[in-house]
């Protein structure tokens, strides 16, 4: 049983609603990362289960569900970072970056069920292992909606499914045509995370998956058209450096952050505290204090 936040029109990733238009909310709806009461919460969870056990295929359920479910696993994200955000679809990237790099590396939260824990309440754990045979249904009965397939991908990545969570966004990247430039670039960046943190768990000198995850990135760039994607592609670039060899072309490293932060400073909501909170994520930060040659870009961003 678990107690996830009412639907809305979750949409995440700011473009994937409607098959390539923005994944976030649009003007006038609901923030999905919104808690609502709990009572209401089991109640409706409840219903869609009764529903479900009658017909487990039953698509409308199934998509009420995963936007409960998936919903609820942001606002845990949320919860957990605290890093406040002045506009829905920034916040969300907030949000599910915490996942990301959280699956690199802790994982408690993700693994641990409430019964393996003995706790009183659902985990982040038990909404992902609910999530995911959820959308696996709906990518089966439904494959046209790109929605349930990118959740589906990033659930596998933080789940740590590593062959599915590459791709279930390959074949996005092959389903989506060129014309179709901003869910296109989201495909691509999706993938390239992916990559990254299948390098990050396996910790593999020279691992091919490192330039490719770059080039996947790299080619995001190019797809990309609003402000938000272009400063995720360069971090994404940077971000994937910390696996090469010595952390490959620091010089380079250091241009794709400066043209991340250039872009960054576009988007809407844009604030200090969330480009500090990209900029000090762990691994990042320590390649960042290592090494003189980044203090400009460390200036960006002082602590608060």
């Amino acid at each position: 049983r678990v107690r996830p936040p009412a639907p809305g029109d979750h949409r995440r990733h700011r473009r994937r609603a409607g098959h390539g238009e923005r994944h976030g909310r649009r003007r006038g709806q609901r923030d999905p990362r919104r808690h609502p009461g709990q009572l209401d919460q089991r109640d409706r969870v409840a219903l869609l289960n009764r529903v479900l056990i009658i017909d487990p295929q039953q698509p409308d359920a199934l998509t009420v569900l995963t936007r409960h479910l998936y919903s609820a696993l942001l606002f845990e994200a949320r919860s957990a970072h605290q890093v406040p955000t002045k506009d829905p679809a920034l916040g969300i990237v907030v949000d599910e970056f915490y996942w990301n790099i959280y699956a690199q590396g802790l994982r408690m939260d993700l693994s641990n069920g409430m019964e393996m824990g003995g706790l009183s309440q659902p985990t982040p754990a038990d909404l992902l292992y609910r999530l995911i045979p959820a959308l696996q249904t709906l990518a089966t009965i439904r494959p046209e909606q790109l929605d349930n397939r990118f959740r589906l991908g990033v659930a596998y990545r933080w789940n740590n499914d590593q062959i599915p969570m590459v791709e279930t966004f390959e074949a996005l990247v092959k389903d989506i045509p060129d014309s179709r430039r901003t869910p296109k670039a989201e495909a691509l960046l999706q993938l390239a995370w992916s990559r990254i943190n299948k390098v990050s768990w396996n910790r593999i000198l020279h691992d091919p998956e490192t330039p490719r995850a770059y080039a996947n990135a790299e080619a995001s760039l190019a797809q990309a058209e609003l402000p938000l994607d272009k400063f995720l592609a360069e971090y994404a670039m940077a971000y994937t450096m910390i696996f090469l060899p010595n952390y490959g072309d620091k010089e380079k490293m250091l241009h794709h952050l400066t043209e991340a932060k250039r872009w960054f400073d576009e988007v809407p909501g844009k604030s200090d505290a969330v480009w500090r909170y990209f900029l000090h994520t762990g691994l990042l930060k320590a390649v960042l204090d290592a090494d003189p040659l980044f203090a400009p870009i460390l200036a960006t961003a002082p602590q608060s």
